[in-house]
């Protein structure tokens, strides 16, 4: 069993103990109205987006809800990809409450707000010939390229072939 996938069932795991256990749904009363506010309004900011881009480039884009194995897919491969961080962005700063999107770009390896954006935009693009969510070398070097939304954050990353049939599975809960 590989890193990636040992990283996927420690999330799915801890997920399904803190769903059970409640602990998902006292966290999000905790979390400040004003701060649930600001993050609805970013996600509606990153619908928006989403919309304009699947308009402009005809690509598959996907919007939230996402189901348990989609948020521990793509947590491990942030997890075991993401090395660059804008300061607005961070484990301990929740996505969105600041009523920003915020990007994720796994092939790229880094997070960003969207006042930092442009600067990790302008970064050479940092396609290492390797799956994003498994972080091996993708089988005959063939990619598909996708963009989610969930909630304020947007996510970018190249599937290999390895993970493509787990992935679309992942994602069945989303809107096409």
């Amino acid at each position: 069993m590989g890193r990636a996938e040992e990283l996927r069932r420690e999330i799915r795991d801890a997920l399904a103990a803190m769903e059970e256990g409640g602990v998902l749904d006292r966290l999000a009363e905790a979390v400040p109205v004003s701060a649930r506010d600001q993050a609805t309004s970013a996600t509606r900011a990153a619908r928006r987006t989403v919309a304009a881009l699947g308009g402009l480039t005809g690509w598959n884009l996907r919007t939230g809800p996402a189901t348990g194995e989609l948020r521990a897919i793509l947590a491990a491969a942030a997890t075991l990809r993401v090395r660059s961080l804008c300061p607005h962005v961070g484990p301990d700063r929740l996505p969105g409450t600041r009523g920003e999107t915020v990007w994720i770009s796994l092939t790229g390896r880094w997070a960003a707000c969207e006042r930092c954006l442009e600067a990790f935009r302008a970064r050479p693009r940092a396609d290492d010939g390797r799956c994003d969510l498994c972080d091996e070398p993708a089988p005959g070097g063939v990619f598909t390229e996708h963009v989610i939304q969930l909630g304020p954050v947007m996510w970018g990353m190249n599937v290999g072939r390895c993970c493509e049939p787990s992935f679309a599975a992942a994602c069945a809960g989303g809107e096409p």
